[in-house]
């Protein structure tokens, strides 16, 4: 094959061939799952970095990200969103707490999260993933959380005592024999309504 004729292939295709050789050229019907998965990662993993200032450049990526799930049959996960992107997990959800990106690509970004989000708790509905596993991923991944605190604050010219204020939240609060503010979930003194 030419050098010209290389130059005018998809890079993408290339890499793709690359890969077959790699992975042994498997003829597609004889592909497993996992060999899909692998294939799927590598090709993330080989694409050419994305320059994050660029939301259009991000945005395509994505599509190219969910294009990769449909043609190998995966579900998209936030790690393979992640390496879409040219990063792991951790490193995403820096981009967001650190500020290191325009707010146009966070945008874009965010966006990219949600849509794996959607998709993640529709396969979770359908039962596609186990229930444990899908409870985990939700903590990890879309800071899911199955307890809830409930912190007051006094204000310093607050006259209410103590007593009126665990009156005025007792219907959604629980307390223990000791007048402890009580977690339901899990049952973990909060704090002490004593003052």
């Amino acid at each position: 094959m030419a050098k010209d004729e290389l130059k005018a292939r998809n890079p993408l295709e290339l890499k793709r061939q690359h890969l077959d050789e790699l992975m042994g050229a498997v003829p597609e019907p004889m592909r497993d799952g996992n060999t899909n998965y692998i294939i799927a990662t590598l090709e993330n993993a080989m694409q050419d970095p994305v320059d994050m200032s660029d939301p259009k450049m991000i945005e395509a990526r994505i599509g190219d990200y969910f294009k990769n799930c449909i043609e190998y049959g995966l579900k998209p996960h936030l790690p393979g969103f992640a390496l879409a992107l040219g990063m792991d997990v951790n490193t995403l959800k820096g981009l967001f707490t650190n500020r290191m990106v325009s707010k146009e690509s966070l945008s874009v970004i965010q966006k990219g999260i949600a849509m794996v989000e959607s998709m993640f708790i529709s396969n979770m509905l359908d039962q596609r993933i186990h229930p444990a596993t899908a409870i985990f991923m939700c903590k990890n991944w879309f800071d899911y959380s199955d307890a809830s605190d409930i912190t007051i604050h006094r204000q310093q010219n607050d006259t209410q005592d103590t007593k009126a204020i665990e009156n005025k939240y007792k219907s959604v609060v629980d307390m223990d024999d000791e007048d402890n503010v009580i977690d339901v979930k899990d049952a973990k003194v909060v704090s002490n309504g004593k003052n």
